[in-house]
């Protein structure tokens, strides 16, 4: 799929789910009162869709490509007949499952305080974890997700550059050590 693709959109009921082979997707909760929230970027490796697709409930978000993406598409009935044929496979989706909840605590402590370095800190490490050192987001982009303005994400990435932290050029910023920017996003408030 091209970047900019939804895959599903808040309040559809599919039986869908989906894995990320390569690219990156992001999903995106869009309050009534015309809020928008970037709840998470997704790499590969990464499932998403499988709650709802199971309950056939109504998503919470939307979820759409950022960069070109492959995807593989599972449908929850099939995955389900494969379970009840080999009880290995409901324990790796109960495995990823608990680890995505696992995540969740950690993402809502730094909403909830986190400074913007912080919260840019933790964004480029979680792309770096999927294995992609080279992350292409606008500087807009960036704060959208974190919640602060262009300007400071521009700011923020100059300072980390400057610190040997990223490198920055043609629209890529790419991270040189994931363990110096884990060290330091451990000194951050």
């Amino acid at each position: 799929m091209p970047a900019g693709v939804q895959i599903y959109s808040q309040e559809e009921i599919s039986p869908y789910f989906y894995l990320v082979e390569k690219g990156a997707v992001q999903a995106t909760y869009y309050h009534p009162n015309g809020a928008v929230l970037v709840l998470e970027i997704m790499g590969p490796g990464s499932l998403f869709g499988e709650g709802p697709a199971f309950e056939r409930q109504p998503r919470q978000i939307t979820a759409e490509t950022l960069s070109p993406a492959k995807l593989i598409e599972f449908h929850a009935d099939d995955v389900a007949n494969a379970m009840a044929a080999d009880s290995r496979l409901a324990l790796v989706l109960i495995k990823i499952m608990s680890s995505k909840q696992r995540s969740l605590i950690p993402k809502l402590a730094m909403t909830a305080r986190r400074s913007h370095e912080g919260a840019l800190l933790n964004l480029l490490l979680r792309f770096a974890s999927y294995g992609d050192l080279s992350i292409q987001l606008t500087h807009a982009q960036m704060a959208e997700i974190i919640g602060a303005s262009r300007i400071t994400v521009t700011r923020t990435l100059a300072r980390l550059r400057r610190d040997g932290l990223v490198t920055l050029g043609n629209g890529v910023v790419k991270v040189v050590s994931k363990e110096r920017l884990a060290e330091r996003l451990g000194r951050s408030p």
